[in-house]
């Protein structure tokens, strides 16, 4: 919900996993396999650059990212997220940002955890160890895309997945409002007092 929220609230078009799963069972012929169904596929392509701004702007080093929607006479900003895409950008407070990458986004999935380095991402084993398998099969079929990770993630498993064509980003910056998730979460993993068990 919270990933869907921010997208819908950005000008970001997408088709929800519902709405993918009604539009294969209207469709599909008796026998087809069921093809992938991320959270959200887009209605077009946005670009994610990773940015680095100015150095006495930068505090340890942090960098930015920011979705920026395409269309036919280029590309248009449509949101901006805090976390880590060599040209020169757009200016903030009048000094110009390196752009780093520019990642093509076709597909979201949204993950509800931290998306820890030190558990291979294709053992199978857990949810970080399906991540690969999943991230493969999302691009064989919709092209590049991005997990959002709910808790953050490491940096060893966000190398792993961009050699795959997927972009790891961070929800737990307070870019996505993750209000109503915790206080679901509090339904079934928190104490008396209301704190996580996270």
């Amino acid at each position: 919900v919270a990933v869907g929220e921010f997208l819908a609230a950005n000008g970001v078009g997408f088709y929800s996993e519902d709405e993918q799963k009604a539009h294969i069972r209207r469709h599909r012929k008796d026998g087809m396999p069921f093809p992938p169904t991320p959270d959200f596929i887009l209605h077009q392509e946005i670009i994610i650059e990773t940015f680095r701004l100015p150095s006495h702007k930068c505090n340890n080093n942090n960098n930015n990212k920011r979705n920026r929607k395409r269309d036919s006479t280029g590309s248009h900003p449509t949101s901006s997220s805090s976390s880590s895409s060599s040209s020169v950008g757009e200016e903030r407070n009048g000094e110009p940002r390196q752009i780093i990458h520019r990642h093509r986004v076709c597909w979201v999935d949204a993950k509800m955890f931290y998306g820890a380095s030190t558990i291979e991402p294709d053992d199978g084993k857990s949810a970080v160890g399906c991540l690969l398998a999943s991230a493969q099969k999302y691009v064989r079929v919709f092209g590049p895309g991005a997990f959002c990770f709910l808790q953050g993630y490491g940096e060893g498993l966000a190398q792993v997945l961009a050699r795959e064509g997927v972009l790891a980003l961070d929800c737990s910056g307070g870019t996505v409002s993750l209000q109503e998730v915790q206080a679901h979460q509090r339904t079934w993993c928190g104490d008396d007092k209301g704190q996580l068990w996270l």
